[in-house]
């Protein structure tokens, strides 16, 4: 994100124009409540075009990976959910799925 310094009118005026180009954003890929890098690089992305006024809505995995090919504990991350749009109705392995979607 652009960052305001008091004695830099450029960003400030950089910042200015992009809350007014306000944008419609859709990321494709893991989101909250799927954990790892990925989906929290995501959840970031989207929160940082959201602070800059677009609109954005993340499309994210129903089901990311069958269960007995999950690596970990659990592919679900506990906690609160990230204040943007998420609908999670990609089935990853599902390709029919990819075209209800679509």
């Amino acid at each position: 994100m652009i960052s305001r310094n008091s004695h830099d009118s450029n960003s400030y005026q950089i910042e200015k124009k992009y809350k007014l180009d306000k944008k419609k954003v859709i990321i494709i890929g893991p989101a909250f409540p799927l954990r790892g890098g990925i989906a929290n690089f995501n959840n970031l992305l989207a929160k940082a075009y959201q602070d800059l006024g677009n609109e954005v809505v993340v499309y994210s995995f129903s089901l990311q990976y069958p269960s007995f090919l999950f690596p970990g504990t659990s592919q679900y991350e506990n906690g609160d959910a990230p204040n943007i749009n998420i609908k999670t109705c990609i089935n990853s392995i599902n390709p029919i799925n990819w075209y209800k979607v679509a």
